[in-house]
Order: structure tokens, then sequence, then C-alpha cells
């Protein structure tokens, strides 16, 4: 045997105490309640894609199918588990494709150390919301929204007392054209409302869209926790007057209140809470000087409301202003003519208010700039070039705009609507000028009519869904509009066109609704199915 010097056995002894000091200690698996809990819970629901066909954060994914037995269910698709203990703490099934009626009593409800739960954007089939989801005392975050839940929001839901994020918001599925169908409703009670208001003092995000709240005073939220950083009320029924302490809460960055038009309230003059950058209140009665605040908010949509004033000459830090929505008031004056008013815009809606002057060139220079309506207001002067090619739509219309149409236009490739009807516009259309008009693939609103504007009519982009320029002196014929595959609404009346009727109208017929060639000089036949639309 040989000799080890003690210094070597030292050495030898450090290494060893210092590998089991330094492994990993064990990680529990899944208890096999929990995993029993789970695969039941599994058993309850098929999968079908179109129960989350409006998933907004991610592709729907069938987690479940990764639900199987002989796997440690902490290693499963949507779940996490606590290191120590082994338990279920965080499941996240949301956009998951799981489609059948929620069971009210399962063993689901026996994940009792559950923090996080996430069940949105499946397809839960009208549902009630079963009280045993105030069953999870550790819960910090709920989330049931838009999974097709009905009835009343249990008040069981306040006994989550460790909430900081609650999202029951229900909306209702529209189809193409924005015909609302007719789904599951979801109910808020006055004493619901108020218990979460008590008992939910560590909330910080609440989303109530969509929920019908028509029987709740809304001083019910006076009392809501100070920790409170956004609060959704969209399309709640809400009626009655708003208090102001709303606008003040300490934290409060988020604030949504739209479409609810028997909402009623004044903003304040003052004392806004610090934090807030995001105020909607869209459709709904409220009243007032335009807050001065607004300025340093990143969104503000105030359409529908009863807001007059003036937009001040010299703003203060309107540098963040990403969002900007006031049609529908009563502002009057000027817009200030800053250079560096509005650099980060990228929606700004001022249209049919009592705006007047000429339009400043900042207006056109904004560089994120994406929909830009100053429609039926008393503007006037030249429509300048546009320097921004991101544009997607451009409202002007109901103004008293003259001079040409801007050359620019021809150049923004992202055009889906352009309405410049009803001004003073003038001069002739150059066929050099609007050469690439065609080129506009994504057009589908050209409206210039009631104007005072001269010359052929251009080769137009194929995808235009509705045309007009009745009311204007434009000659020539009208081979330009065979281009166009879907138009639905065209509108040439009251011009100086000649020539034969094109007999390409006749494979319009498809999807053309509305045909108006009066007050032409226009001759020839029109297909025989085509006569009982034409005006």
């Amino acid at each position: 045997m040989g000799y080890h010097s003690p210094t070597f056995c030292l050495l030898l002894c450090s290494h060893f105490v210092s590998v089991l000091c330094s492994s990993p200690s064990p990680t529990h698996l899944c208890s096999p309640n929990q995993s029993a809990a789970l695969l039941q819970f599994k058993t309850h629901f098929s999968i079908n894609q179109t129960a989350s066909k409006n998933c907004e954060y991610s592709n729907p994914k069938a987690k479940t199918t990764s639900l199987k037995k002989g796997i440690d269910c902490c290693l499963w698709d949507g779940v996490s588990c606590d290191n120590i203990t082994g338990e279920v703490i965080s499941l996240d099934l949301s956009c998951s494709c799981l489609s059948s009626t929620f069971p009210s009593n399962t063993t689901f409800f026996l994940l009792s150390s559950l923090q996080r739960l996430d069940l949105s954007f499946n397809d839960f089939r009208k549902s009630e919301i079963s009280s045993n989801f105030g069953r999870f005392p550790s819960s910090t975050h709920l989330d049931l929204s838009y999974s097709w839940f009905s009835g009343l929001v249990p008040y069981e839901i306040s006994y989550l007392s460790n909430l900081v994020s609650l999202h029951l918001s229900y909306r209702p599925t529209t189809d193409l054209i924005g015909f609302q169908a007719p789904g599951p409703i979801l109910k808020l009670e006055k004493f619901a409302v108020n218990e979460i208001v008590r008992n939910l003092t560590k909330v910080r995000e609440i989303y109530l869209d969509g929920i019908d709240m028509s029987s709740i005073d809304p001083n019910s939220f006076v009392n809501l926790s100070y920790s409170l950083t956004s609060l959704s009320l969209f399309g709640c029924h809400l009626r009655g007057k708003l208090p102001d302490n709303i606008f003040k809460l300490p934290n409060i960055e988020y604030l949504r209140l739209d479409e609810n038009p028997k909402l009623t309230g004044q903003f304040p003059k003052s004392n806004w809470s610090s934090p807030l950058v995001s105020l909607s209140a869209s459709e709904a009665s409220f009243s007032g000087e335009l807050p001065q605040i607004i300025w340093r908010f990143k969104v503000f949509n105030g359409f529908g409301s009863i807001v007059y004033g003036k937009i001040p000459s010299s703003l203060t830090n309107p540098a963040k202003l990403s969002i900007l929505t006031l049609n529908d008031n009563q502002l009057e004056g000027f817009l200030p003519d800053n250079q560096n008013a509005f650099p980060n815009l990228a929606l700004l809606d001022l249209s049919n208010n009592l705006l007047s002057g000429t339009t400043p060139s900042w207006l056109y220079t904004i560089p994120r700039l994406l929909y830009l309506n100053l429609g039926n207001n008393q503007f006037n002067g030249h429509i300048s070039e546009f320097q921004n090619r991101l544009l997607i739509k451009i409202i002007l219309k109901d103004n008293s705009f003259r001079g040409p149409i801007p050359s620019s236009i021809s150049k923004l490739v992202d055009l889906t609507s352009l309405d410049l009807s009803s001004n003073e516009l003038n001069g002739t259309i150059s066929l050099n000028m609007f050469s690439e008009l065609q080129n506009l693939k994504k057009l589908d609103v050209f409206d210039l009519h009631s104007n005072f504007i001269e010359g052929d009519l251009p080769k137009l982009p194929p995808n235009i869904r509705f045309l007009s320029v009745s009311n204007n002196s434009l000659v020539g014929t009208l081979s330009g509009i065979c281009n166009m595959k879907f138009i639905e609404i065209l509108d040439l009346s009251y011009n100086d066109f000649s020539g034969i009727i094109p007999q390409c109208i006749g494979s319009f017929s498809q999807s053309l609704s509305s045909l108006n060639l009066k007050m032409n000089k226009l001759h020839g036949a029109i297909t025989r199915f085509l006569l009982r639309d034409v005006l």
C-alpha cells in the first residue's frame, strides 16, 4: 500500500465534500393524485381546431395530447410544478382547442396548490363558471377569457385573495362585415362585484370586457385596490355616473371604458394618476374640456363623447402618443404648427369636429403613421405630398381642400382606403402622375366624388371594391375600369364620359351590387341581368 501525505488526504476529502455539497437536490416527481386529476380532466374534452380559432397570442395547439400515463406530469405541455413538493402550481391550457361543456365538479379542482391557471381561447359551450374556481387559495393569476362561458360570474372568485391578475373577458364572434353573432352572455351582479372589490386587495389587472354589468352601480368601483395598474370594462352595459377617482388611482396605467353609451362622467381637470398612459373611453357619455394631460399618454381614445376645447398650439411632451382618436366631438381651432408635434403617431382620427385652417407640414412626415382621418371638419388649403410610405388609410372627405391630388398617393403601396370626396380639389388628372396607381394592389376603397377634377380616368387597381368619382368633370372612355375584378359599388355619374359602355361590366355581375352611370355621354347595351342594379 502506498503512502499518502496528510495534505493529499485533506485535499481528497475536500473534493468529496465539494462534490456532495454541489450535487443538486432531487426534484420531486408529480404526485400520483395530481396526475390522475389532470388525466381525468382531459377525458371531458374533445379536440377541435375551431375552438381556438380566435386565439390572439399564439397558434392553437392541442396541449392535452401530451397528458399521458407513464410520463411525469411536470413534463406535460402547459404544466409547471413546485421543485420541492412536486405539486402542480401552473396550468396553461390557453388556445388548446378544447371543446365541450366544462364540468362543474371534477378532480381538476383538487389541484389545491395551483397559482396560475389559464383556460382562455377555448370553447366550453356556454358552461357556467363553477364556484369551485374559488378553491385555489394560492392562485395569483386566473384567465378564463374568450372561452364561451355563460351565466353568472360566481362571487366565490372573490375568495382568491392573492390574485394579482383576473381575466374574465367575453367577446361575441363577429363575421367579416361586423355582424355580431348571438352567443353566451356572462353577467356580474352587485354582490359579486362588491366582494371582488373588497377582497382582491392585491390585484393589479382586471379585465371584464363584454360582461353584462347593467345592474351594477358604477360607484361600486370606488374602493378598487390601489395596487391596480390595468382595468378594462369594454362593452359592459354600465350605466350611471362613473366616480372620477377611477382616473386618480395611484398606480393605474391602462384604463378602458369604451362602448358603454349610458356610462356618464367628466374627465377631471387635475389630479390625474401620474402613471396613466392609456385611456379609452370611446362611445361612452363623458363630457368636459379636452384634458391637457392626454398629451403625455401613449393612447387616448375619446371619440363619441362630448369633449370641447382647442388643441393647444404648444404641446407638452407629446412624443409618447401613438394613438389619438377624438372624432365626433366639439373640438375647434387649428392643428398646432409644431414640426415635432407627434413623432410616434400611428393612428390619428379627428374627424367630425369643428377644426379649421390649413394642415401643418408635420402631418405629412410622421414616419409611423398608418391611419389618418380628418374628415368632416373645416380644413382648407392644399393637401401636401405624403413623405410617409406606410399609410394604410387616408380619409380627408367633407372639408374645403383645394388644389391637385398629391402624386405621392400613387407610391403608397399599402394603402387600402382613400377618401378625398366632397372637397374643392381641382386640376387635371395627369396620366404620368397616376401611372403607378394600378400598382396599389391593396386599395379597396377609392372615393373622389364631388370635387372639380378633370381629365381621363386612369387605369385602376384590380382589387377595388368601392369606386366613386361622381360629380366631377372627368372625360374619355371607361376602358380603365376593366382591370377591376371585385368591384361591388361603382359610381361614375355626373361626369362627361363618352363612348361605348365596356362589355367587361358584364363580368362584374358576381360582385357588383350598385352601378351608376347616369348623366354622361355613354351608349351601348348593358347585360340584361345587370339592369335591376343600374342607375
